[in-house]
């Protein structure tokens, strides 16, 4: 358009650029029409109280939300649960993995322990005198008859672990499939045999009473000396079994049916969480699945995210994410159960 002119056009102030000063040669009022000198006066005045870009550009800035939001979206989230394993796992855009950084959790706000606090707070796993084997087994024993008699004291009625069993499959197992219905039976027949024992019971594999008949959990066996055992702890079997109580229970309380405490079900499976939770297994992926669950069912002081977030490390770490190779050694009804885990926690995540 050979009659447009670009100086009848708005008048921008390019002094903000970095170095850039306009000369009175190069003011676009010289090839346009003639102002008065109030609106020059004016467009001289703005200039003048605008900031330069070299003082915008030295001041440093603000660390706050945003750069955290940017270092969680640059960090890839390798991790591993195996104490014993130099090798990591890539995650993935796990949701857990965002949220548990940008929520707080392990935020510097929270000072760390020292070594000298810790040690005035928490007692020494070892004291002189107490160390060997033999005391070992015997810290081993006195904790599994311990157990047994918080089992004796808590252990509903048979006919009430029924009813709570049923609540259970039919209020919660269908949203959220990843315990073995028939391994929990076993568990809880075991754990009634245990209730009933006395201070000279023998301790068997895995602290379970002597006498009682191995069974499979999710679809596997231990083996011990060429015989079949059974794969779970009785302490992560009180874990399963009693969450399972605790969340059955809740739901019965929100039917308005107040015939049994959630939280007294829920503080006997807190006191085997320490031993539930000291490998990377299977059943330790179950029981942050069901802390998650009762996260979600009940106001705790869990932290969803978080959970979320190691079950699906406990996930990479057990290979679940993959498809079982057509060698493998597990039972169908195990394959089946990792699947179900796995397809939890990605529900969970996603």
């Amino acid at each position: 358009m050979p009659d447009f002119n670009r100086s009848d056009g708005p008048q921008v102030d390019f002094s903000f650029l970095n170095g850039y000063v306009a000369s009175p040669s190069a003011a676009p009022n010289a090839a346009g029409p003639s102002r008065g000198s109030g609106v020059a006066g004016i467009e001289t005045s703005q200039a003048a109280s605008k900031r330069s870009y070299s003082s915008v550009s030295d001041r440093p800035l603000q660390e706050g939300f945003a750069d955290e939001a940017r270092s969680v979206a640059l960090d890839l989230g390798l991790l591993t649960l195996n104490t014993d394993s130099r090798q990591t796992h890539y995650l993935g855009t796990s949701s857990g993995r965002l949220f548990t950084s940008l929520i707080g959790a392990g935020s510097p706000e929270t000072p760390p322990q020292s070594a000298r606090s810790r040690a005035v707070n928490q007692p020494l796993l070892s004291t002189p005198g107490t160390t060997g084997p033999f005391a070992h087994t015997k810290r081993a024993r006195d904790a599994c008859h311990a157990l047994y008699d918080t089992l004796k004291r808590n252990m509903p009625p048979e006919d009430d672990a029924r009813v709570l069993l049923n609540v259970y499959f039919r209020d919660i197992h269908v949203d959220h499939p990843f315990l073995h219905p028939d391994s929990l039976i076993n568990a809880v027949e075991a754990l009634y045999h245990c209730s009933t024992a006395d201070a000279t019971t023998e301790i068997g594999y895995n602290g379970w009473a002597h006498g009682i008949q191995p069974f499979s959990y999710n679809g596997e066996f231990d083996v011990s000396r060429n015989s079949p055992c059974t794969p779970i702890s009785v302490y992560t079997a009180t874990f399963h079994v009693f969450m399972v109580f605790t969340l059955a229970a809740t739901v019965r309380t929100r039917q308005k049916v107040y015939d049994f405490a959630p939280n007294q079900f829920y503080r006997v499976a807190a006191s085997a969480g320490q031993q539930c939770f000291s490998t990377t297994s299977p059943a330790s992926l179950q029981a942050s699945l069901l802390l998650a669950v009762h996260s979600l069912t009940s106001p705790t002081d869990l932290n969803i995210w978080t959970l979320t977030y190691v079950a699906m490390a406990h996930c990479v770490d057990l290979g679940l994410h993959r498809t079982p190779s057509p060698d493998s050694s597990l039972s169908p009804s195990a394959i089946l159960v990792r699947k179900l885990m796995f397809f939890s926690v990605y529900h969970l995540d996603r």
